[in-house]
């Protein structure tokens, strides 16, 4: 009965999947999904990525080909909502693609014009000292919630196996 309790209570409070959770979250592959959100996220298609995460939410943990996912194509389209989305969704910062740059660094890494004429840095106002700011913040503040859900699963993992061993046989 404990056990149960303690699931209900990890499943109301936890809405973030942990990557190990999802098949394919350490596959880095070109795939058609993988394809089509990039270009929806790179379209600011906020409602589009909101119904994949509900439908599936190791959505966010998808990697691309060259180990890029939703939230650098977020950081990279300066799609402020779906990066705070996906932060929501419990997306890792601390990860890196295959040069080595997490999401978070794509900004500084964005002088080339790949988008047919349209300059990315422009695409959102200069004024964004304040979005960066609160990209920061809400960084920070997801690598606690993750650090905090992995400590708590961890406790959790260890009173379920104390539990099994206090069960008689």
């Amino acid at each position: 009965a404990a056990f149960l309790v303690l699931c209900v209570f990890f499943l109301t409070f936890t809405t973030a999947v942990p990557p190990s959770s999802c098949p394919n979250s350490q596959t880095f592959q070109d795939t058609p999904a993988a394809s089509e959100l990039w270009q929806q996220i790179r379209d600011g298609n906020y409602d589009y990525v909101k119904q994949q995460l509900e439908q599936d939410p190791c959505t966010v943990h998808i990697r691309s080909g060259d180990g890029r996912g939703p939230l650098w194509w977020a950081q990279e389209f300066k799609q402020n909502q779906i990066f705070h989305l996906l932060l929501q969704n419990g997306a890792q910062t601390d990860v890196t693609d295959f040069k080595g740059l997490r999401p978070q660094d794509m900004e500084s890494n964005m002088n080339s014009d790949t988008t047919g004429g349209i300059n990315l840095q422009g695409a959102i106002p200069e004024s964004s000292a304040s979005d960066a700011a609160d990209i920061d913040l809400e960084l920070r503040q997801a690598r606690e919630q993750q650090r905090l859900d992995d400590e708590r699963a961890r406790r959790e993992a260890q009173e379920r196996i104390r539990a099994m061993q206090e069960e008689p046989e």
